[in-house]
């Protein structure tokens, strides 16, 4: 027997925190909905560290918030989504972090290509970012071993594990090497 809330009722951003502390699962809103986001494989929550990692070793906290599956409610219709890892810049939160929810549009997002999401589903995640004012999105694809890159510009790339990623505006001084991002066992399965 589940303890979840009813289908039908339609939620408000304070709720997502609340309920996902008391059910303990990780729950989005989505068109006033709870939706859970089911991404808990060790592969996935693996590289959005090794991600968060290389991020938080490039920027010190007085420069960037990195954060893992914060809830972030930057979408008109009060969506609230958990990116794998999103950054923002501290600039644009000059109270610094408080107890209160994100009500802002990250300036990064980094998601991971999880068994439990479909193809359609990962894209519509990049468009409600992209159109939500994030400029730059991140979708690694632990298979392949590619990040594809979506910038609000349209100008969108496929990077390969021998990749090096950096130039990017929205991340001055960030360099990696894609395969950075996977474990060691990872580089001899993709030979």
């Amino acid at each position: 027997m589940t303890l979840g809330p009813p289908p039908t009722s339609k939620y408000t951003p304070e709720d997502v925190a609340r309920l996902s502390d008391r059910h303990e699962k990780l729950y989005e809103l989505v068109d006033g909905e709870l939706v859970e986001k089911k991404n808990s494989s060790s592969r996935v929550n693996w590289i959005a560290g090794e991600a968060s990692f290389h991020l938080q070793q490039t920027y010190s906290p007085h420069e960037a918030y990195v954060f893992i599956q914060q809830p972030v409610y930057c979408f008109e219709d009060g969506h609230c989504r958990r990116p794998d890892v999103c950054l923002i810049w501290t600039r644009r939160l000059p109270d610094g972090l408080t107890d209160d929810e994100l009500y802002i549009a990250p300036d990064f997002v980094v998601e991971v290509v999880s068994p439990a999401r479909s193809f359609d589903e990962q894209l519509r995640r990049v468009k409600e970012f992209l159109d939500a004012g994030v400029p730059l999105v991140w979708v690694v694809q632990p298979e392949l071993q590619w990040v594809h890159i979506y910038r609000s510009d349209c100008v969108n790339t496929i990077c390969e594990a021998d990749a090096v990623l950096q130039d990017e505006k929205v991340l001055p001084g960030f360099k990696l090497q894609v395969i950075e991002l996977f474990p060691s066992w990872a580089e001899t399965k993709a030979k």
